[in-house]
């Protein structure tokens, strides 16, 4: 069984979109397969019609959305008898939807059991070049400067710290990935759409841990969290691990208590795998305090997002300028996404977008997953409305 984005602004890199690798569904969805035949996906309502239409018919495509519709676990325990073993890759769930889904097959008497690595096998190994995983990114990370983040990163563990001991907790695990750019003040090219570096961070008590792919970090990176001052003074550096090394660090963790980020408004939560890698008796649920830190914007963080407001602000105001002049000549919905890519990255300090721009006008604004295409794309009129949902990132100037 495999997932895919859960959340309408995810948007996984080109080397984790394993859904769309053995499916070949681009969208968000949980997919499961039988290995006695037998395939199914759950898409969002507003995915079901795309979905249908870009899928074999190998794939039955239902609602997830739809509570009249067989859920994973009902659909599974439909194809196999009582006692059988379904394998998902816990590293790709959050905690509460492992638990979700180890429940619901635990009352049909089916077993939910960890498979970390039996599809990234058959996808390293793909024959066909067209299919092959794509290398993951080799673009490092690099700081982002006091002048942009108005506190130190050694300031931001120290608080964390003492919002652990406050609760109880020797340590806490990061997860998402826009916390660790936050603590760490340091930004990264891993994911579209989003200055993030694909890592995990474990603040201890005494120590920080980074555990990261091999050479992301650069030189003033390491410099910066005194990576190289470990072997000298245990408690005011940083160590630095590779990203898998983690689970395994865990599971032999000296610490007593450990938070693990629970699911909330604004994250999923810490990952099965993670929380399954931490003793039971060691475990503290808990929402991430860094959520409500990082929401506490300094003199430094503000000015940066007024300036990156103004900015997006000026580039909208000239693509409506220019669209006023246009809309008789022949607008349709791909000429404005592209034009709406182009003005904004004439704003000086512009970096990329900071989502998939995606333009509808009239009937087509009612669907919300709704992507123009050469062949879908609307001609725009007066005589309607037309949504532009889009957006940018400017150096210094994004709101993490």
């Amino acid at each position: 069984m495999s997932r895919g984005r859960s959340l309408p602004s995810e948007e996984p890199s080109a080397e984790e979109r394993r859904l769309e690798y053995f499916s070949g569904w681009d969208g968000p969805g949980t997919a499961a397969v039988l290995a006695s035949g037998g395939a199914a996906v759950w898409v969002p309502s507003g995915e079901v019609r795309r979905a249908r239409a870009t899928l074999s018919c190998s794939w039955l495509v239902l609602d997830g959305d739809d509570p009249g519709q067989p859920s994973v676990a009902e659909w599974i325990a439909g194809k196999l008898s009582r006692n059988g073993r379904v394998g998902a890759d816990a590293r790709l769930a959050s905690l509460t939807e492992w638990q979700l889904l180890a429940n619901g097959l635990q009352r049909e008497g089916l077993q939910l059991i960890h498979v970390p690595t039996l599809l990234d096998q058959l996808w390293n190994e793909e024959q066909d070049l067209k299919r092959r995983r794509p290398e993951f990114s080799r673009i490092v990370a690099n700081l982002h400067h006091s002048e942009y983040t108005g506190i130190s990163w050694r300031f931001k563990v120290e608080t964390v710290r003492n919002e652990l001991r406050q609760i109880g907790a020797d340590a806490m695990v990061v997860t998402a990935l826009d916390e660790v750019a936050w603590l760490l003040n340091v930004r990264g090219r891993d994911v579209p759409y989003a200055p993030l570096l694909k890592a995990f961070v474990i603040i201890s008590i005494r120590d920080l841990r980074v555990y990261a792919p091999p050479g992301k970090l650069s030189m003033p990176v390491r410099e910066a969290l005194a990576v190289y001052n470990c072997f000298t003074n245990t408690n005011n550096c940083t160590r630095v691990s590779d990203y898998t090394s983690i689970y395994a660090d865990l599971r032999r963790a000296s610490e007593s208590k450990i938070l693990i980020p629970t699911g909330g408004t604004f994250q999923r939560g810490a990952s099965a795998a993670i929380a399954q890698s931490v003793a039971q008796a060691k475990r503290l649920y808990q929402l991430s305090p860094i959520i409500y830190l990082k929401a506490q914007k300094n003199a430094a963080e503000a000015k940066g997002m007024r300036v990156a407001h103004l900015r997006d602000a000026v580039a909208m105001s000239t693509l409506l300028s220019y669209m006023e002049g246009m809309v008789k000549t022949g607008l349709n919905e791909v000429s404005v996404a592209m034009k709406v890519d182009v003005t904004r990255a004439t704003q000086a300090n512009y970096v990329g977008h900071s989502m998939r721009t995606r333009v509808a006008f009239g009937p087509s604004g009612a669907d919300a997953d709704y992507r123009a295409s050469v062949h879908s794309s609307r001609s725009v009129y007066r005589n309607s409305t037309l949504i532009i949902q889009s957006g940018g990132q400017y150096v210094g100037e994004d709101a993490l």
